[in-house]
């Protein structure tokens, strides 16, 4: 018995005249209602707009005829008025292939109302549910809205049972595959290895998404003649799917781990003792997996990238939310797709989820906001899941703007540490251009671009300008060679024009980057070792260093 027919069965059984049942698959939700009206000895009835109000076959009987819908139910209101004829014992007029019509019992029964959230803002319906849900708490019949979607009015809030379907487990996911296997031939079936990668990148689809996926999998090596499943292609289709909502987006691992980022060596520090903290011999240990890290700083320090490399330096996979999309115009919009977000992420779980711009979700939960408590109600589930969640999710959040972030996010508890992102030091500097250099190909060039003196000459620079800085260079390089027929390549002098050419954030936001370290200095834990006085000196006098 799924978790969705157990709970149907158990508010049948108590009593409960209506329940609102949330689900993003119609036909695996028809199946469960199915399963308990079985349970129950009651039969099943189910409504769809414009087609009306149809009994449903409990007995899977293949040889039994389809029946004809119930005349005037095809409408709202006039299926509602049918059902509030009699109370228990009323019977339907249903349309008949010989007689013409016949009498359907409507006792003992529960009624499916499918995509029906769209007809609750009607004052007649709002009022006809509202009797009908008095009526049936006197009867042996229960209505089930079955909606892909949250939207109960507040008139009618009081009157349903809220039950939200999960996302299909690993064992029902096995099952979907174990379906699809069963008419391939015997070379083609998975071995363990595979089925287990193809189960894991499922995890956090429908089950008709993963059915899908599983046959994309198959029949696209097939098509290029070869024998085998491809897993990547179910990661894929994952991240399409998380597409659709435009809420969260998942990154494939391409960084290379902490190894790519430059500086933060105390962050990369604290995440490499908790490399394997989501293992099972991390477990066995009896060690809680980590809660996430909260990183604060000015934009282009690096913190996006940081990111993406805790995700693959823990082996987890990666889910960014943009708090900025979470905010919709529908009223209850915005609760629902945090709702969202959190069922997501804890179906993919053991994963990192990346909060990007936390300041943009938050800022509404402040006194004196003009949401009509949208941001505050936001606020509120997510602060209560982080500090009561039980699934391995590593939140990474990361902020620009610490002025709009409440202090009670930043009490212990909703995250293990918070780090601060600073400028980096000359040190850091060197190794972001060395890190950058590498990466367009340019290792053997080390020596003669002179690092060390560019590290000198981009004091005040940030990662991102950093890296600005070595673009722009390559564009001059590669224009140069287009111009002269020749093979030169990048030299200190293109990467130095490119440098006395940016101006970097800490000359034109010099304030705002001294207010903000100045907050994190007694308030958070320094990303990279602490700069000597000297250096801490020279950058909040503002003075650039030019070499």
């Amino acid at each position: 018995m799924s978790s969705t027919t157990q709970q149907i069965v158990e508010k049948g059984k108590a009593g409960y005249p209506a329940v609102y049942l949330v689900s993003p698959e119609d036909a695996r939700s028809i199946g469960d209602i199915k399963a308990a009206a079985k349970q129950m000895n009651r039969r099943l009835f189910v409504w769809s707009y414009g087609r009306g109000l149809v009994e449903e076959d409990l007995e899977n009987n293949p040889n039994a005829r389809s029946n004809n819908p119930i005349p005037d139910t095809e409408s709202p209101t006039g299926l509602l008025a049918i059902l509030l004829k009699e109370p228990e014992t009323g019977t339907a007029a249903r349309a008949s292939r010989s007689s013409g019509a016949t009498s359907v019992p409507l006792s003992d029964a529960v009624f499916v109302f499918r995509l029906f959230h769209h007809f609750l803002e009607d004052p007649m319906v709002q009022t006809q549910l509202t009797l009908l849900t008095q009526k049936l708490k006197v009867s042996k019949r229960m209505v089930v809205l079955l909606t892909p979607s949250l939207k109960i009015p507040g008139e009618l809030e009081k009157e349903f049972a809220l039950v939200e379907t999960s996302l299909p487990s690993e064992v029902e996911l096995n099952q979907v595959l174990d379906g699809l296997v069963l008419n391939l031939p015997e070379n083609l079936h998975p071995s363990a290895d595979v089925r287990k990668q193809l189960i894991e990148g499922a995890l956090g689809l429908t089950t008709s998404e993963a059915e899908n996926a599983f046959g994309l999998a198959i029949v696209r090596p097939r098509l290029a003649g070869e024998s085998r499943w491809d897993p990547e292609i179910v990661m894929a289709e994952k991240c399409q799917s998380l597409k659709k909502s435009g809420l969260l987006q998942y990154y494939p691992p391409s960084v290379g781990g902490l190894s790519q980022v430059g500086g933060m060596d105390q962050l990369k520090d604290w995440v490499k003792k908790r490399e394997a903290a989501f293992t099972k011999e991390a477990k066995e240990f009896g060690l809680k997996p980590p809660r996430g890290l909260l990183v604060l700083g000015i934009p282009g320090t690096g913190k996006s990238l940081c990111a993406k490399a805790v995700s693959e330096e823990l082996k987890l996979p990666l889910l960014r939310c943009d708090m900025g999309r979470i905010f919709a115009g529908i009223v209850g919009q915005s609760e629902e797709n945090v709702r969202k977000v959190i069922q997501v992420a804890e179906r993919l779980s053991p994963c990192v989820l990346w909060i990007d711009e936390l300041e943009k979700g938050v800022a509404g939960a402040n006194a004196g906001s003009l949401d009509s408590g949208v941001g505050a109600r936001v606020f509120g589930s997510m602060l209560t899941w982080m500090q009561e969640k039980t699934a391995p999710v590593f939140v990474f959040a990361t902020a620009n703007d610490v002025s709009a972030i409440p202090p009670e996010l930043l009490r212990k508890g909703r995250f293990d540490e918070i780090f601060s992102v600073t400028l980096p030091t000359k040190e850091e500097r060197r190794e972001i251009f060395e890190i950058h250099v590498k990466k367009r190909g340019r290792g053997h060039l080390m020596e003669k671009l002179q690092l060390e003196s560019l590290a000198d000459r981009t004091e005040g620079y940030s990662g991102a300008e950093i890296e600005g800085c070595i673009d722009e260079a390559m564009f001059n390089a590669f224009a140069a060679r287009q111009r002269s027929g020749n093979s030169t390549d990048l030299n200190v002098v293109d990467l130095v024009d490119a440098v006395d050419s940016t101006i970097p954030l800490s000359k034109t936001m010099r304030a705002k980057i001294d207010a903000l370290e100045e907050w994190c200095r007694t308030r958070t834990r320094p990303a990279s070792t602490p700069k000597t006085l000297g250096q801490l000196q020279a950058q909040t006098s503002g003075r650039v260093v030019d070499a």
